[in-house]
């Protein structure tokens, strides 16, 4: 595995790490790391580092890259939407890396905001053939409220809301933020339904492999495998869409084993699904 700095995009303000494969094969795909809210590229204690060493070990090339203004990037966008924004910074990574290493196909992916991020510029730019969403966009289906009202924290959370009027202890808030279940890095609102339906659609439509992975950061509205398709009853995922549901990790994962986990699962789906000659 080799790693090396780099800076791209106009005036050479966004910074990032490539690794690389020790090895000369050229894989299928590209994979680009998205920034996960404010965290930089190294993501949530190192996330994004051993995704990419891991995704290195199976033989692909990852660029990670802070989003301008976050990290080491600098912002030069200021008058545009955010949205605009880290479209424009997607687009430089893709451009980079296409024109440096020749890459030509890309899997994007990241965790949380950086998800989501991803899947909204997957849609515009058919470079991408894969998207990885960790803790990415869930809604809620008749089967989570089955399974949520079966569950101990169901009940302890009514009896919590009868003697406290439904009003959460700032300790509990406090303890809910440190593990990293309800809270994240930054509080962002998630796409609605019809958007992502929207973008789904597109991306099966042009055969585009996506991979979910779930953790019990998002039991609040996703807590079991089956409830993905259930989701979207109206769109044939066919064997594009594939799921990971890990409810025995946080959704920043603090222990090493939780991360080495996460990234065994990422990388063995690469390698499932994109070739390496």
């Amino acid at each position: 595995m080799k790693e090396q700095a780099c800076q791209f995009g106009e005036q050479g303000r966004l910074n990032g790490i490539v690794t690389l494969p020790e090895n000369n094969h050229k894989p299928q795909a590209t994979v680009i790391l998205v920034t996960a809210g404010l965290t930089g590229k190294t993501g949530p204690f190192r996330l994004y580092t051993r995704l990419a060493r891991k995704a290195a070990e199976k033989g692909f090339a990852t660029l990670r890259f802070d989003l301008g203004g976050i990290g080491n990037s600098g912002q030069i966008h200021l008058g545009l939407p955010l949205k605009l924004r880290t479209k424009l910074d997607i687009k430089a990574a893709l451009d980079y890396m296409e024109v440096t290493y020749q890459s030509s196909n890309f899997v994007l992916g990241g965790l949380c905001s950086g998800a989501e991020d991803s899947f909204r510029f997957a849609e515009e730019d058919a470079r991408v053939s894969g998207v990885i969403l960790l803790d990415g966009h869930a809604y809620i289906t008749k089967g989570w409220w089955i399974n949520h009202v079966s569950t101990i924290k169901f009940w302890v959370e009514c009896c919590r809301g009868l003697f406290k009027k439904f009003k959460p202890s700032k300790q509990s808030l406090d303890e809910s933020n440190l593990e990293g279940d309800q809270g994240g890095l930054i509080d962002y609102q998630q796409m609605d339904i019809e958007e992502s339906t929207g973008i789904l659609k597109k991306l099966i439509a042009r055969n585009t492999k996506l991979h979910y992975l779930f953790t019990r950061g998002l039991d609040n509205r996703f807590n079991h495998e089956s409830q993905f398709a259930k989701m979207y009853p109206d769109i044939d995922l066919k064997d594009l869409v594939t799921i990971s549901y890990l409810p025995q990790i946080a959704h920043i994962q603090v222990f090493e084993e939780d991360r080495e986990l996460i990234a065994k699962i990422v990388s063995n789906w690469l390698s499932q699904s994109f070739s390496v000659s």
